[in-house]
Protein backbone atom coordinates (compact mmCIF):
# COMPACT_ATOMS: atom_id res chain seq x y z
CA UNK A 1 0.00 0.00 0.00
CA UNK A 2 1.04 3.34 -0.75
CA UNK A 3 1.09 6.49 1.21
CA UNK A 4 0.10 9.54 -0.52
CA UNK A 5 0.60 12.96 0.65
CA UNK A 6 1.09 16.47 -0.23
CA UNK A 7 4.09 18.01 1.73
CA UNK A 8 3.25 21.19 3.41
CA UNK A 9 7.19 21.86 2.94
CA UNK A 10 7.15 21.73 -0.78
CA UNK A 11 4.55 25.13 -0.28
CA UNK A 12 7.87 27.13 1.24
CA UNK A 13 10.35 24.50 -1.37
CA UNK A 14 8.48 25.56 -4.76
CA UNK A 15 10.64 26.85 -6.70
CA UNK A 16 9.73 31.03 -7.42
CA UNK A 17 12.54 32.07 -9.62
CA UNK A 18 13.02 35.78 -11.29
CA UNK A 19 15.70 35.22 -13.70
CA UNK A 20 18.50 35.84 -13.64
CA UNK A 21 18.24 33.99 -10.20
CA UNK A 22 19.66 30.78 -9.97
CA UNK A 23 19.69 27.95 -7.28
CA UNK A 24 23.14 27.26 -6.26
CA UNK A 25 24.15 23.76 -6.26
CA UNK A 26 26.37 23.05 -3.52
CA UNK A 27 27.75 19.47 -3.11
CA UNK A 28 28.30 19.72 0.49
CA UNK A 29 27.67 16.94 2.81
CA UNK A 30 23.90 17.46 4.87
CA UNK A 31 23.14 15.74 7.92
CA UNK A 32 20.27 12.74 7.22
CA UNK A 33 16.97 13.49 8.17
CA UNK A 34 16.33 12.91 11.58
CA UNK A 35 12.17 12.77 10.97
CA UNK A 36 9.26 12.62 8.76
CA UNK A 37 9.52 16.71 8.57
CA UNK A 38 13.12 16.88 8.09
CA UNK A 39 12.92 14.04 5.29
CA UNK A 40 10.33 16.50 3.23
CA UNK A 41 12.52 19.43 3.47
CA UNK A 42 15.74 17.52 2.03
CA UNK A 43 13.06 16.25 -0.76
CA UNK A 44 12.09 19.56 -1.44
CA UNK A 45 15.71 20.98 -1.25
CA UNK A 46 17.03 18.24 -3.66
CA UNK A 47 13.84 19.65 -6.32
CA UNK A 48 15.13 22.95 -6.25
CA UNK A 49 18.65 22.74 -6.16
CA UNK A 50 17.41 21.57 -10.01
CA UNK A 51 15.63 25.09 -10.92
CA UNK A 52 18.73 26.38 -13.05
CA UNK A 53 17.62 24.02 -15.71
CA UNK A 54 13.76 25.28 -15.90
CA UNK A 55 15.21 28.70 -16.15
CA UNK A 56 17.62 28.37 -18.69
CA UNK A 57 14.93 26.39 -20.74
CA UNK A 58 12.38 28.78 -20.26
CA UNK A 59 14.65 31.12 -21.51
CA UNK A 60 15.56 29.01 -24.77
CA UNK A 61 11.49 29.15 -24.91
CA UNK A 62 11.48 33.02 -24.43
CA UNK A 63 9.03 32.88 -22.02
CA UNK A 64 7.52 35.73 -19.69
CA UNK A 65 5.22 35.25 -16.97
CA UNK A 66 3.78 32.61 -13.96
CA UNK A 67 3.78 28.97 -14.95
CA UNK A 68 3.42 26.34 -12.19
CA UNK A 69 3.41 22.75 -12.89
CA UNK A 70 2.78 20.18 -10.40
CA UNK A 71 4.77 17.02 -10.49
CA UNK A 72 3.99 13.92 -8.96
CA UNK A 73 5.92 10.86 -8.25
CA UNK A 74 6.79 8.11 -5.60
CA UNK A 75 9.47 7.62 -3.16
CA UNK A 76 10.45 4.06 -2.30
CA UNK A 77 12.06 3.39 1.58
CA UNK A 78 15.62 3.22 0.26
CA UNK A 79 15.16 7.05 -1.40
CA UNK A 80 14.59 5.43 -5.29
CA UNK A 81 12.25 7.41 -7.51
CA UNK A 82 9.77 6.11 -9.90
CA UNK A 83 5.71 6.57 -11.27
CA UNK A 84 7.50 10.91 -12.27
CA UNK A 85 4.09 12.44 -14.05
CA UNK A 86 3.06 15.81 -14.22
CA UNK A 87 -0.46 16.26 -12.42
CA UNK A 88 -1.02 19.56 -13.64
CA UNK A 89 0.19 20.95 -16.96
CA UNK A 90 1.89 24.45 -17.15
CA UNK A 91 0.52 24.54 -20.51
CA UNK A 92 3.67 24.40 -21.84
CA UNK A 93 4.76 20.90 -22.69
CA UNK A 94 8.68 21.73 -22.64
CA UNK A 95 8.45 23.00 -19.32
CA UNK A 96 6.43 20.14 -17.91
CA UNK A 97 9.06 18.29 -19.53
CA UNK A 98 11.88 19.53 -17.21
CA UNK A 99 9.35 19.76 -14.21
CA UNK A 100 9.58 15.83 -14.82
CA UNK A 101 13.64 15.73 -15.28
CA UNK A 102 13.50 17.92 -12.27
CA UNK A 103 12.73 15.22 -10.41
CA UNK A 104 14.71 12.89 -11.57
CA UNK A 105 17.80 14.44 -11.38
CA UNK A 106 17.28 15.16 -7.98
CA UNK A 107 16.95 11.50 -7.22
CA UNK A 108 18.13 9.78 -5.40
CA UNK A 109 16.35 10.93 -2.48
CA UNK A 110 17.36 9.97 1.55
CA UNK A 111 16.02 6.80 2.77
CA UNK A 112 12.92 7.03 5.05
CA UNK A 113 13.29 7.84 8.57
CA UNK A 114 12.14 5.43 11.53
CA UNK A 115 8.91 7.30 12.10
CA UNK A 116 7.81 6.55 7.95
CA UNK A 117 7.46 3.08 8.16
CA UNK A 118 8.28 0.60 5.04
CA UNK A 119 5.38 1.81 2.71
CA UNK A 120 6.69 3.83 -0.32
CA UNK A 121 5.48 7.88 -0.61
CA UNK A 122 3.69 9.19 -3.33
CA UNK A 123 4.46 13.31 -3.08
CA UNK A 124 3.03 16.46 -5.02
CA UNK A 125 5.83 19.17 -5.70
CA UNK A 126 4.22 22.42 -7.17
CA UNK A 127 6.83 23.90 -9.72
CA UNK A 128 6.29 27.89 -9.71
CA UNK A 129 8.39 29.58 -11.96
CA UNK A 130 8.00 33.36 -12.27
CA UNK A 131 9.70 34.71 -14.93
CA UNK A 132 10.57 38.31 -16.75
CA UNK A 133 12.62 38.59 -19.91
CA UNK A 134 15.89 40.69 -18.89
CA UNK A 135 15.57 44.09 -20.42
CA UNK A 136 18.32 45.13 -22.62
CA UNK A 137 19.05 47.70 -24.91
CA UNK A 138 17.30 45.87 -27.79
CA UNK A 139 14.13 45.55 -25.85
CA UNK A 140 14.15 48.91 -24.21
CA UNK A 141 12.46 51.91 -26.32
CA UNK A 142 13.24 55.22 -26.11
CA UNK A 143 10.31 57.74 -25.23
CA UNK A 144 9.53 59.95 -28.30
CA UNK A 145 10.24 63.49 -28.05
CA UNK A 146 7.45 65.83 -27.49
CA UNK A 147 5.94 67.11 -30.92
CA UNK A 148 6.73 70.76 -31.61
CA UNK A 149 4.16 72.87 -31.83
CA UNK A 150 3.18 74.38 -35.03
Amino acid sequence: MTTRFILAAFAAAAISLSPPAFAQDTKSQRPAPSDKKDWSQAVGAKIKRQSALAVMKARELGLDGDFQASVGFTISPDGKVSDIRIVTSSGHPELDAVAIDMANRAAPFPTFTPDMGDEPVSLLAPIILKLKKPETADTLSEPAPPAAAE
